[in-house]
């Protein structure tokens, strides 16, 4: 269980080839699943912001959901063509990879988080928002990430 906001993470074995939208490769390398199960519900996690659709839409609790597929087997070195094919495919700069494509930043809190968008900065508490600012121009965005996150640009 995580301490800070009390989701708790189990692992699970990944024994359904169908499950988890994953391809025979990933059935086939990864046997298990870390999975989470939220304290708050999905309201609380900033994953919201990622169009699961506004607050008032969003269910309050949500049942476990796959965060990680694993291998405890592995012993991987960060030169391995694995390792250097993944991370190239985190930080690709395309229209699939929504972290390229939208100016962001969330910083997750004892009961939600603060998320700060290109236009605003919100600050969302057990699942609900509870203050919106807008960002009129790059000097408060900025303003707003030195203040959020320690993040000066």
């Amino acid at each position: 269980t995580d301490d800070m906001i009390g989701d708790t993470y189990t692992f699970r074995n990944n024994d359904d080839p169908e499950a988890f939208s994953q391809t025979p490769e990933h059935f086939k390398r990864f046997p298990i699943v870390m999975m989470r199960t939220r304290n708050t519900g999905i309201r609380g996690s900033p994953m919201v912001e990622f169009g699961v659709g506004p607050l008032g839409a969003v269910p309050e609790m949500a049942p476990p959901e796959p965060i990680y597929f694993l291998n405890f087997n592995d012993n991987m070195e960060s030169d391995d063509m694995e390792a250097i094919v993944g991370i190239a495919h985190a930080l690709v700069d395309g229209e699939e990879n929504l972290f390229s494509q939208k100016r962001m930043c969330i910083m997750v809190r004892e009961k939600g988080y603060d998320f700060v968008g290109s236009e605003y900065w919100k600050e969302v508490r057990d699942g609900k928002e509870v203050s919106r600012t807008e960002l009129k121009d790059e000097a408060s965005y900025r303003a707003a990430l030195e203040k959020i996150a320690g993040i000066k640009l």
